[in-house]
């Protein structure tokens, strides 16, 4: 029975009997040695993520703040930072040119 106006209070209550009857089922059926099907868990609710509430899906709040990466701000612009050209490189150094 799913009732949508009713108050916290007797929700609550009626929802704590509703598992208090169910474990004195389990209980006295387990002293007959009746075997009974297996305790359905009852899902946990999802948090609310950030894209649910409006919030951009990209950075993250920091101090009142949208702090955004490198890669957010790729991700934004579609593509890379630097002009076109080979890339890589780096720490490879010089080869050769020691004194």
């Amino acid at each position: 029975m799913e009732v949508q106006k009713m108050g916290m209070a007797m929700r609550k209550g009626v929802e704590g009997k509703k598992v208090e009857r169910e474990k004195k089922r389990r209980r006295e059926a387990k002293e007959a040695g009746v075997v009974l099907e297996k305790e359905t868990k009852v899902k946990k609710v999802k948090k609310r993520e950030a894209g649910d509430m409006g919030m951009p899906a990209v950075g993250k709040w920091k101090g009142g703040a949208l702090v955004l990466s490198k890669k957010d701000m790729r991700e934004i612009t579609g593509g890379r930072e630097q002009g076109g050209g080979r890339g890589g490189g780096g720490k490879r150094g010089r080869v050769g040119k020691r004194k």
